[in-house]
């Protein structure tokens, strides 16, 4: 009967870290509901601005992250979006929020073949070097996105002085 009790203790107490610690993820994703920072996401996702919109107006945390530590940015780059990611750049979005994945907006952006969106991101002064996960390097090597943007060869002989731009 004591093993029981310290059983049912420990899960209680589990149970209870969790939901003081993720109570947003719990609500959202375990019971159903939805919160305004929910909304923002999926209106990333769905490239639909007027949501977007909708959702910062709300009070949205334009710096909210899922589950993987992604932002409405990081979607936004990801679908290639740039009407969205200048409204939540604007919004005061972070620019170099990474995911868990260690992907920032450019990384994302830069693995989708994304050119207008990566243009737009320098633009905003992106980090190119914020990926500590990511290697840049082997992203541009599988998506051969040194052949296909202007310019990123200059960038890329910058950013590894030590070895000779990809060809």
């Amino acid at each position: 009967m004591k093993n029981i009790k310290n059983s049912v203790t420990k899960l209680i107490l589990i149970l209870t870290f969790l939901i003081i610690k993720s109570s947003d993820l719990l609500s959202c994703h375990f019971f159903g509901s939805e919160t305004v920072n929910d909304r923002l996401m999926e209106a990333a996702k769905n490239n639909n601005l007027e949501a977007v919109q909708k959702a910062l107006s709300e009070g949205a945390d334009v710096n909210a992250q899922g589950l993987y530590g992604e932002t409405a940015l990081i979607e936004a780059a990801r679908k290639g979006n740039v009407a969205i990611a200048e409204k939540l750049l604007e919004a005061g979005a972070d620019i170099n929020t990474e995911s868990y994945e260690g992907f920032t907006a450019y990384g994302e952006a830069l693995a989708k073949k994304k050119e207008e969106m990566l243009k737009f991101l320098r633009a905003w002064d992106a980090n190119i070097r914020a990926n500590k996960k990511l290697k840049l390097k082997e992203i541009l090597k599988q998506t051969k996105v040194a052949e296909t943007i202007p310019g990123i060869q200059d960038i890329i002989a910058d950013y590894w002085e030590d070895e000779p731009p990809l060809k």
